[in-house]
């Protein structure tokens, strides 16, 4: 039986679909900013340098209508970022649209959060789509095995490099997931996000560089002062984030499921590290994972998921006071 879900979001597969005369209104949450990943897809289909970037604000509106005009001419991308902080603007953007006569090439990316006051006509005439981690961990873990690429994966041939890199991807899905959780998993929402996974990619790319030899202590110091544990403030959030990364990154994880043939003990027993540089026994072991995440995924207690499920249930009753029943 096919999963209902939608897939997660794939901006290169997304691109496929896209138009020059039709904007791309990327829907972000607070915190979420796609601008990396964007960039990473422009250098890869058009160009670096023909990308163009204009955060609004106060005194951008010029600007950005400017900068419009020039890429469509000159068949470049555009991304405006956060158009909910001028959205008495958007009347004078969508009359410079209608005007454009833009080459094949043009793309003109939208960022926004939810916003009551958005234009309705905008919205209607442009592609929409939400940015936001994937649900679950698995689908997490199968975004970040879809941006990496399988050159990315056996770049080295070291299979304990391949091998970190699961453990980091998990290791990220995991912190994201565990905002689920909160008070008993993270004390407060902490914004992990793709640019901390690319981070953590160099460091782990750079430590096996001309060597076989992981140093686990720079990463953990690195992961953990300067990248994820840098956004962290509370003392016992930190003891969870070190605790993490001691499971994942360390020799009897990796290094010892290739010398014993053994599974990973950091991981639930389902889940055998490969002992491979390929890219599609990593994504193999991420299908077989189940849909529903299991609080042992977190090293959390069972009935964990009550605490969560009491958490939804009192947000979505607070958002159903918010409107008021009008009698007919």
């Amino acid at each position: 039986m096919r999963e209902l879900s939608p897939p997660p979001l794939n901006l290169k597969r997304l691109y496929k679909e896209t138009l020059e005369i039709e904007p791309i209104l990327i829907i972000i949450s607070p915190g979420a900013d796609p601008s990396q990943e964007l960039l990473e897809l422009a250098s890869e289909v058009i160009g670096k340098e023909y990308y163009h970037e204009v955060a609004m604000g106060q005194g951008q509106a010029d600007i950005a209508i400017q900068t419009l005009k020039e890429c469509a001419h000159n068949g470049e991308w555009l991304c405006l970022k956060n158009l909910h902080l001028v959205t008495a603007w958007l009347p004078v953007l969508e009359k410079a649209l209608n005007s454009l006569q833009p080459k094949s090439n043009f793309r003109l990316w939208l960022t926004a959060e939810v916003h009551p006051k958005f234009t309705p006509i905008l919205l209607q005439s442009s592609l929409k789509i939400t940015y936001e981690a994937p649900p679950g961990l698995k689908k997490n873990l199968m975004r970040t095995y879809e941006s990496w690429t399988p050159e990315q994966i056996s770049h080295t041939g070291l299979s304990p490099r391949a091998q970190s890199l699961f453990c980091l991807a998990w290791f990220h899905a995991v912190c994201q997931e565990r905002r689920n959780y909160i008070p008993q998993g993270w004390t407060k929402f902490y914004e992990f996000s793709l640019s901390d996974l690319r981070a953590g990619f160099e460091i782990i790319d750079r430590c096996f560089e001309g060597t076989k030899d992981f140093q686990w202590e720079f990463v953990h110091g690195l992961l953990e002062n300067a990248i994820y544990g840098g956004r962290i403030d509370n003392l016992f959030d930190l003891q969870i984030l070190r605790s993490y990364l001691e499971q994942f990154f360390n020799s009897k994880v990796i290094m010892g499921s290739q010398s014993r043939g053994k599974k990973a003990t950091a991981f639930p027993s389902q889940i055998s590290l490969p002992n491979s540089c390929s890219i599609l026994d990593y994504r193999s072991v991420i299908e077989n994972l189940p849909e529903d995440d299991k609080p042992a995924f977190f090293g959390l207690p069972a009935n964990i998921d009550r605490s969560s499920q009491r958490i939804v249930s009192s947000q979505k009753l607070d958002i159903i006071g918010t409107y008021t029943i009008v009698p007919p």
